[in-house]
């Protein structure tokens, strides 16, 4: 009897992470200073089926930024985007 295993998926998922609090543009700063602060702090998750997850912050170009947030039809705003990998 042959048993054969399920090849393992390899995901690259960006993550973005945008704070709008309408006029209050500090609180804004503040939101995504705390992001940032979490993601440096945790740079790996696990998770039933899921061995590890890892998250980076990408070099991204000003047109990769473009596209991005053009892709969501939306205007753009204090964000940072990261790369999640499992």
């Amino acid at each position: 009897m042959k048993i054969e295993r399920e090849a393992a998926l390899n995901l690259n998922i960006y993550l973005p992470v945008a704070a709008s609090f309408g006029a209050n543009y500090v609180e804004s700063l503040q939101f995504l200073s705390a992001a940032l602060e979490f993601f440096q702090e945790r740079p790996v998750f696990t998770a039933p089926r899921i061995d590890r997850l890892n998250v980076q912050m990408p070099n991204l170009t000003i047109q990769d930024l473009h596209s991005l947030w053009s892709i969501s039809d939306s205007n753009y705003l204090p964000s940072v985007f990261y790369r999640c990998e499992c």
